[in-house]
């Protein structure tokens, strides 16, 4: 029988049981298991680990505990840059890309208006498959799912706390280093693509007379043809995206 004491670090407690938050406490099992199994069977997705100590040493998710060992799990204290390599080896990332699970569309689309590329799950596909997109694309998958970040395949994966689409962009803003990858008003909202503009010309076919007649500026994507101006929800959508700027500039100070 191996007997281990463990304790989990900040914003780590919201998945562990209430009377283990902030304590260290002990676990006991019948047979050797590695730390990543370890520290999942208490509820913790691994890509939530930013690092780990056993006995006051670093050691990687792989490592077999030992009886007796004594095993702290830490968040990431700043957010996190994909381009830096991480306590815990993971393969860096030199520009952010997203998969989000299915649950996760008026997110998507927020995330898709700042300009990050962000792939949508529009066909509920399984868990297995998202944990493949996510990994043979290199993308940090977006979920509400704890058994979908504990797949072993994902590499870079974030649980989404909150449950309102703009609380959940802050979420993600507070969690990585986004600010050298937004780029407002350049994806397309509906398919991801990448936007271009277009001469007035080329939009006239494309979009209401009242609207072309009022206009001077279109954008369209290359992908799905959506073309893009300035209508009446630009105010609403600018508000948003100054906000997110605002955060920025607040978290960089």
């Amino acid at each position: 029988m191996y007997t281990v004491r463990l304790c989990f670090y900040g914003e780590l407690n919201d998945f562990i049981g209430p009377e283990r938050r902030g304590t260290q406490y002990e676990r006991r099992f019948p047979q050797a298991r590695s730390v990543k199994d370890l520290i999942e069977s208490e509820g913790v997705p691994h890509p939530e680990i930013d690092r780990v100590l056993v006995n006051g040493k670093p050691q990687m998710l792989d490592a077999l505990v030992i009886d007796g060992d004594c095993i702290c799990v830490y968040p990431s204290e700043h957010p996190v840059d994909f381009a830096v390599e991480s306590h815990l080896g993971r393969p860096t990332l030199s520009m952010p890309q997203f998969m989000a699970d299915v649950h996760l569309g008026k997110l998507t689309r927020l995330l898709r208006l700042l300009g990050l590329d962000c792939e949508y799950d529009k066909f509920d596909l399984t868990d297995e498959r998202l944990a493949e997109i996510s990994h043979g694309e290199n993308r940090v998958l977006l979920t509400r799912d704890r058994a979908l970040l504990k797949r072993s395949m994902v590499v870079h994966g974030i649980y989404i706390r909150g449950d309102e689409p703009e609380a959940q962009v802050f979420e993600i803003l507070e969690r990585i280093d986004l600010n050298r990858v937004i780029r407002p008003f350049t994806h397309c909202l509906k398919c991801n693509g990448c936007l271009a503009s277009i001469s007035r010309e080329e939009a006239t076919s494309r979009v209401p007379p009242a609207t072309w007649l009022n206009m001077e500026t279109f954008h369209h994507c290359p992908d799905c043809r959506r073309v893009y101006w300035q209508g009446a929800h630009w105010d609403m959508l600018n508000a948003f995206v100054e906000r997110v700027k605002a955060r920025l500039a607040c978290t960089s100070v």
